[in-house]
């Protein structure tokens, strides 16, 4: 039993550890009508905006889908956060998304 307790703790801090919180926003929950309240109760724009504001040292990653109309997408949303009041030094843009309908919002935690 305490060997599968240390393992799980194992687990759960290498994971912590691993990489950043990575979240996500669709294309298809951006189609409908945008609001800086809608904004804010989108899946992955919320908890990515908390984490960043968590600490004035952190900054968020937005990773697009390449070609004008990822960019288009991804400054719109960059305007949106700026007017909602996130910093726009930290907010970073970045072509490569892993899937061409969903922008990520990737937290960077600063020291």
């Amino acid at each position: 039993m305490r060997e599968m307790v240390f393992f799980f703790a194992f687990l759960f801090v290498s994971t912590q550890v691993a990489g950043q919180p990575i979240y996500l926003l669709s294309a298809a929950e951006w189609a409908g009508p945008r609001s800086g309240e809608r904004i804010l109760q989108m899946a992955g724009v919320r908890p990515a905006v908390q984490e960043v504001l968590s600490s004035s040292a952190n900054r968020l990653r937005l990773k697009y889908p390449g070609g004008d109309e990822g960019r288009l997408w991804v400054e719109e949303l960059r305007s949106w956060l700026w007017a909602l009041g996130l910093a726009p030094e930290r907010i970073e843009l970045r072509p490569g998304s892993s899937t061409k309908d969903v922008i990520e919002l990737e937290v960077l935690y600063g020291n």
